[in-house]
């Protein structure tokens, strides 16, 4: 995905997304209730390494209204003496649309059941998680690809507290004895390859580097994840912190003959809340 057409809000790249309208004719399917489970585990699938699905609450049950531990850190932050920043009913979820588009030749839909299955599968897992990863990592839409609906889902726009370094591994260290006592025990890192072969000559210059291939253990954090998405190092309690929630709604299907090929997409409904104190974002100078 690395350019977008505002007008149309049309994305473009490896594989295409776009908001779907009736103009596209495409075959409306209400989702029946044994394809709507299959693709709720599509859209909620956490088993992609190094990605933030590693590390933030994913659900996908529509009976879920509020962020379900919202109480339990509420308490846990007053113990430590900080007050959970609401605004009204900001921690409810809303239902922002979500849609995801491609096309597959006509010889693997009809070749191959399987081979399509698995191929949309992939697809709509990889789109999903490539959206949610920019709405949440992008900084000042810098990628282009964010309408403004979304932009404040970015992790920059939540005021997030900064910790200053000029080490990586002093400002990891510094940024998680910020974090409120009762939550560190389920911290997090998530840092781009730049930042993580910095840190790796920090702890050779230091005499760390036999523990450079365990980070985990090093920092005693639950996850370490590297992703170019993101901008700077991230730290904090992902799990407590970062809940989406994600619903299917249409499957849509059209034929275009003379080019060969079937268009498919899938139109869902998410919503991405966020507990700023909970994070941390290191600046490293």
């Amino acid at each position: 995905m690395n350019e977008v057409n505002q007008s149309s809000n049309t994305w473009v790249g490896t594989l295409t997304k776009q908001l779907v309208s009736s103009e596209n004719n495409f075959n409306i399917q209400e989702l029946p209730t044994a394809r709507k489970e299959v693709f709720k585990e599509l859209l909620v699938n956490c088993e992609l390494p190094q990605s933030l699905r590693e590390v933030i609450t994913i659900t996908d049950d529509e009976h879920v209204e509020s962020i379900p531990s919202l109480t339990y850190i509420k308490d846990k932050l007053a113990t430590n003496g900080i007050e959970l920043s609401l605004n009204g009913s900001s921690k409810y979820f809303d239902r922002r649309e979500g849609h995801i588009y491609t096309e597959v030749s006509d010889s693997v839909v009809h070749g191959s059941d399987r081979t399509l299955d698995d191929l949309l599968k992939e697809i709509f897992i990889n789109e999903c998680v490539a959206y949610e990863t920019t709405l949440l990592l992008d900084k000042n839409n810098s990628s282009g690809l964010i309408d403004k609906g979304n932009q404040d889902l970015s992790l920059y726009n939540q005021g997030i507290k900064e910790v200053s370094n000029t080490s990586i591994y002093d400002g990891i260290k510094q940024a998680m004895k910020d974090i409120p006592q009762t939550f560190r025990r389920n911290v997090s890192i998530v840092m781009n390859t730049e930042h993580h072969d910095k840190l790796i000559k920090e702890l050779a210059q230091m005499g760390l580097g036999g523990l450079a291939g365990d980070l985990s253990n090093l920092f005693n954090v639950t996850n370490v994840v590297v992703t170019d998405d993101a901008h700077d190092v991230f730290v904090g309690d992902f799990g407590h912190a970062i809940y989406a929630k994600y619903e299917p709604i249409m499957y849509n299907k059209k034929k275009q003959a003379l080019k060969g090929i079937y268009q498919f997409a899938l139109n869902y409904v998410f919503d991405i809340k966020i507990i700023p104190e909970l994070l941390r974002i290191v600046n490293i100078k």
